[in-house]
């Protein structure tokens, strides 16, 4: 089965690391498929001045090189749990800077296939303040990401079937080669997914041309592809309710980049779905 030859895990070195490595080690391809642990250093580089840095930035030399050893000594706990071969296909790359920028120009410049990573948990008052790296990289990233709420408990990849959403929006339809080109890797039908209001209707207005040239790529890639079109209160509660009722392995969504106010007042819908399940989602932002 030919999957995907690099993959970027970046790690903190809690206890989900080792969980989410093992699971990105089923996303990659079995004879030359690597895997780049990523740790990035934000504590030893701090900007000066406005957040466009027109100051410079702050380091500590001494300081950095404690936190690297540190963290090659963590990498090395990390690697004990794993055989020599998979140890063969690991490598690690410290670096410095903010990390949600870092990582996802890493991934960029260095043409990974996909990001694999985790989410930590904020209570109100830390998410505020602190943000959330994944909510970044998935905001920015150009790189696929796949966010695991609970590596230990995420269902085993590849999935029997996997779940792609769409608000037939030209921004939700990012998300169907991506989709079409990891199905017809690991041979799984694909359930395509539009949830429309109970009481008005909100879906765009969905170009009949897109969705035969969406039709004509999953059947000449040999892809089962299922469209259903259900309503709810709204979407993340519909999108919620169909996963909880048919299990997918893989959920795919796309993201719009929002940030700032315009996030907080129109809230994420695709972050609302990776925080309230332990299903994998993919994740691809809408150019």
């Amino acid at each position: 089965m030919s999957l995907f030859k690099k993959i970027l895990v970046p790690v903190d070195f809690s206890s989900q690391s080792a969980a989410v490595i093992r699971y990105a080690f089923s996303w990659a391809s079995a004879d030359n498929g690597s895997i780049e642990v990523l740790y990035v250093n934000e504590l030893t580089s701090l900007p000066f001045g406005s957040s466009s840095y027109p100051f410079g930035v702050v380091t500590f030399p001494e300081l950095e090189n404690e936190i690297n050893d540190w963290a090659k000594e963590e990498y090395a706990k990390l690697l004990s749990g794993f055989t020599k071969e998979e140890v063969n296909r690991l490598t690690l790359k410290i670096m410095n800077g903010k990390s949600a920028d870092t990582i996802t120009s890493h991934a960029a410049e260095n043409k990974f296939d996909v990001i694999i990573m985790a989410t930590h948990s904020h209570n109100v008052v830390e998410k505020f303040f602190l943000g959330s790296t994944m909510e970044r990289v998935i905001r920015i990233a150009q790189t696929p990401v796949v966010v695991l709420r609970d590596p230990a408990t995420t269902p085993p990849f590849p999935p029997k079937r996997v779940l792609a959403t769409t608000d037939f929006s030209k921004e939700s339809l990012y998300i169907f080669e991506p989709v079409l080109s990891l199905c017809e890797k690991v041979k799984a039908p694909v359930t395509l997914l539009a949830v429309d209001s109970l009481e008005a209707s909100y879906l765009g207005e969905f170009n009949p041309d897109d969705k035969k040239i969406i039709d004509a790529g999953f059947k000449e890639s040999g892809v089962e592809a299922e469209w259903v079109k259900i309503r709810s209160t709204d979407a993340v509660e519909g999108i919620l309710d169909y996963i909880q009722s048919t299990k997918p392995g893989l959920v795919a969504m796309t993201t719009h980049g929002r940030s700032g106010l315009s996030k907080i007042l129109l809230g994420s819908t695709t972050e609302s779905i990776i925080r309230q399940i332990h299903i994998p989602v993919l994740v691809v932002r809408s150019k």
